[in-house]
């Protein structure tokens, strides 16, 4: 008996787009969100049917007001970082689970305890193992 073979159909992604969305995410603390762009189905992939343009993933993408903030302009720059990025596009190009970017899950945990969402913070810190960092500035915050 033939196998069938699945007819896998690549979108472009603006790539700009998704340098924004995971920039706006590392520098809002956003842990769901940045989850979200490394997920199957995200609209940050070639394979997904989902566009990150769209008016259902708008609230990814930064406005222009947030893209002049020093938070957002920092993680961009760490985002488009030329070994970053490439890790990055390695990971949405898999067929398997991504692995996160450390160097963007630390800022995005330290973003996220300023902000005051210690459950991002606590995720963010977890998959990076470092419990006494997050520790130590939660101790800080609380202060």
């Amino acid at each position: 008996m033939a196998k069938k073979k699945s007819l896998v159909v690549e979108k472009p992604v603006n790539q700009d787009c998704v340098k924004d969305a995971l920039a706006k995410a590392v520098a809002t603390g956003d842990i769901v969100n940045f989850r979200l762009l490394f997920a199957p189905f995200s609209p940050a992939r070639k394979s997904s049917v989902e566009e990150l343009e769209s008016e259902k993933y708008a609230y990814l993408l930064p406005d222009a007001s947030f893209k002049e903030t020093s938070e957002f302009k920092e993680a961009l720059q760490l985002v488009s970082n030329i070994l970053t990025w490439a890790h990055i596009e390695q990971e949405l190009d898999a067929k398997r689970p991504s692995q996160l970017p450390s160097v963007l899950l630390l800022p995005l945990a330290d973003h996220a305890v300023r902000r005051g969402k210690f459950t991002s913070a606590s995720q963010a810190y977890e998959l990076t193992r470092v419990r006494r960092r997050m520790q130590g500035l939660f101790l800080d915050e609380a202060d």
